[in-house]
């Protein structure tokens, strides 16, 4: 064990680029909310088998355009979203206002994570699909602020016959991804005194795809994050292409999430 917490404590980063980090989801904005109305609530499942959340301070970290902090809401838990990219804190709040939800019920900050000084204490943290798990000095403030328990969900594997498909036809290959960060931060957890709970989903399913839904995500992944508007232009063009030959996209998908919720030993 202490091998491995050495080991996981050198795989984790030392410092996110923020700055950097806000550029690529301020672009993705727009395409994340096309994705908040997906039915899919795996993550939500798994938390509600541990623990109840209403009425419950909860801080959703790396919010986003605002899926799972109208999830939170539905529930009933008081929630917070915490996400430094403005354009996608602007997409939660026109979400969650077509959901009804008022401005009084809608808390964003703006801090990224590591700057972000709470002003009261969480009963729990919800983190999902968020890249700030990649890097230590996160892992360590996140357990001195989640009072009762952390969820922490993640991609551990994601195959996609359309970017397959795409990135042959560009003749580009498609980035590499560590996706092992989430099995770190579980061993680390133990390692740290804590119970943990760890459930791994597959899901396998054809898909209607729509190329304003992946045009960002699938040139970040083919070109890498820094990538430019001719990179946009190129991948929507073959996308395009893909849907006028076929009057629509359809692609195979296999993805698999973990999720585990940690809490103290009484």
């Amino acid at each position: 064990m202490e091998r491995f917490y050495g080991y996981g404590r050198d795989h984790l980063k030392r410092e996110q680029d923020v700055s950097k980090s806000n550029v690529n989801w301020n672009r993705r904005a727009a395409e994340f909310s096309l994705c908040c109305n997906r039915t899919d609530d795996s993550y939500m499942a798994f938390l509600e088998n541990h623990v109840q959340i209403r009425n419950k301070r909860v801080l959703d970290i790396g919010s986003g355009a605002g899926r799972y902090l109208e999830k939170l809401l539905d529930k009933g838990a008081r929630v917070e979203g915490l996400e430094p990219a403005a354009q996608m804190r602007e997409q939660a709040k026109l979400y969650l206002k077509r959901k009804g939800y008022g401005d009084e019920q809608i808390v964003l900050h703006s801090e990224d994570f590591q700057s972000f000084k709470p002003k009261v204490e969480y009963d729990y943290l919800f983190i999902s699909n968020n890249p700030m798990i990649g890097f230590i000095e996160n892992y360590e403030k996140v357990k001195s602020m989640g009072a009762k328990g952390i969820f922490v969900g993640s991609w551990l594997a994601v195959e996609e016959s359309l970017l397959q498909r795409l990135a042959g036809d560009l003749r580009k290959p498609i980035q590499p991804r560590i996706r092992e960060n989430l099995y770190v931060w579980l061993h680390l957890f133990i390692h740290d005194g804590y119970n943990v709970d760890f459930k791994v989903i597959q899901k396998d399913m054809d898909e209607y795809t729509l190329p304003e839904e992946v045009q960002h995500r699938y040139t970040s992944w083919i070109y890498g994050e820094d990538y430019s508007e001719e990179c946009v232009r190129k991948v929507r063009e073959v996308l395009d292409s893909y849907e006028r030959q076929s009057k629509g996209i359809y692609q195979t998908v296999s993805r698999v999430n973990g999720m585990l919720y940690a809490y103290k030993k009484k």
